[in-house]
């Protein structure tokens, strides 16, 4: 048995039941990882809070386990700093506290690159920020609103919706290595979600790819240098990107191969401009009045093009770009989030708003000062999420 979910439904007492009984499985089956819903997502809302809890106790063990391992082996290396793991949230913890909260590394790497945005934009003015990340698989956009990172407090994982908090992701299929491809039922050119991989990856880096992807269709329009690849150590192979779009595109379909590769390019571009359109016009954001900055492996490619069909005037390529997310992994501080459900009806005053923070405000201390922090060197950011009543 490696690890054990305690769930019940929300209220203080439930809460105090739950920490008697994982002290009861600990003693009885010392090792084993316990995940309390009071701990992992102390919130009102039966399933969601079932789920959440569920999902960390799942993944809790395996992560636990490669975080140590991670850590006794850098150690080994010399690495005498503290090993800090990025939280989907926005920030970092430390080892045992990230094994602990197991959920919430859950798209931690796309939130780096978001936080990295949000770092780099403070230094050159750009409080409202398009993060658009482009790598072999995916096409990830997340936004920057006023100097914040926008954030999705019940966001949904693998059709599950969990009590989690993290930094606002919205991705398609659509990188480098999607795969260009005829529906057979309506003889029309699609491009991904299917991608080649890492593995064989597209054709042109000779892996033993056979399929063509948007990478080999880039590589044709001339915005990749075929002899200048990966700063030089790599060399992609035109011919054989020219025969996989001529053969699976461009003859079925009566086209040219600079035509055909035209038309990959083409879609997969209207598939990222209206994956930004509905992330920040449906959120009540206008791109317009926005900068976009593009990042990934595969993203600065493609910047200019998707950014002139949302009329999106500037375009930032960090020179970080192909590693933007470790960008926002060291420039991520310690951050330890704790929250609570509180059933009020508003106005209500200050007073009964600050018994609420009280502890947890209390309990946020004492886990920074556990982790070295003084308190004159620590920040609170408190904020309230507040409905409409029924």
């Amino acid at each position: 048995m490696d690890s054990i979910a305690v769930s019940l439904l929300w209220s203080v007492s439930n809460s105090i039941h739950e920490s008697a009984t994982a002290e009861m499985i600990r003693r009885e089956y010392p090792g084993v990882f316990v995940s309390l819903s009071s701990e992992t997502a102390p919130f009102a809302g039966e399933y969601e809070r079932t789920a959440t809890t569920v999902v960390n106790s799942y993944i809790g063990p395996t992560i636990t386990r490669y975080l140590a391992n991670l850590q006794s082996l850098l150690r080994d290396k010399g690495l005498t700093n503290r090993l800090l793991i990025m939280q989907a949230y926005g920030g970092v913890l430390g080892v045992e506290d990230a094994g602990k909260r197991a959920v919430g590394s859950i798209e931690a790497g796309p939130a780096a690159g978001v936080s990295a945005c949000q770092f780099v934009g403070e230094r050159l003015d750009c409080p409202n920020i398009v993060a658009a990340d482009m790598g072999g698989t995916t096409f990830k956009v997340g936004i920057v609103r006023n100097g914040e990172m926008e954030r999705d407090y019940s966001p949904v994982f693998m059709r599950y919706r969990l009590l989690s908090p993290k930094i606002w992701v919205e991705s398609i299929g659509s990188g480098g290595g999607s795969i260009a491809w005829i529906d057979s039922d309506t003889g029309l050119l699609k491009v991904g979600p299917r991608g080649a991989g890492a593995s064989p990856g597209p054709v042109c880096y000779q892996r033993g790819g056979t399929e063509p992807t948007v990478t080999d269709a880039d590589l044709l329009l001339g915005y990749l240098n075929d002899g200048y690849f990966l700063g030089g150590q790599m060399t992609l192979d035109r011919a054989a990107a020219e025969e996989a779009v001529s053969e699976n595109v461009a003859k079925p379909l009566g086209m040219s191969v600079t035509e055909a590769a035209s038309a990959i390019n083409r879609i997969v571009n209207s598939q990222m401009s209206d994956l930004i359109r509905n992330a920040t016009i449906r959120r009540g954001h206008d791109p317009r009045n926005d900068v976009l900055f593009a990042f990934g492996g595969a993203g600065p490619v493609h910047a200019s093009r998707f950014a002139a069909e949302l009329g999106i005037r500037e375009v930032v390529v960090p020179a970080t770009a192909s590693v933007h997310g470790a960008v926002g992994l060291v420039a991520s501080d310690v951050v330890y989030e704790e929250g609570a459900t509180d059933r009020m009806e508003v106005p209500v005053t200050a007073d009964r708003i600050n018994d609420a923070f009280a502890p947890l405000l209390e309990k946020v201390q004492t886990e920074l000062a556990t982790a070295g922090f003084q308190r004159e060197d620590t920040l609170m950011i408190r904020s309230v999420a507040m409905k409409y009543r029924y």
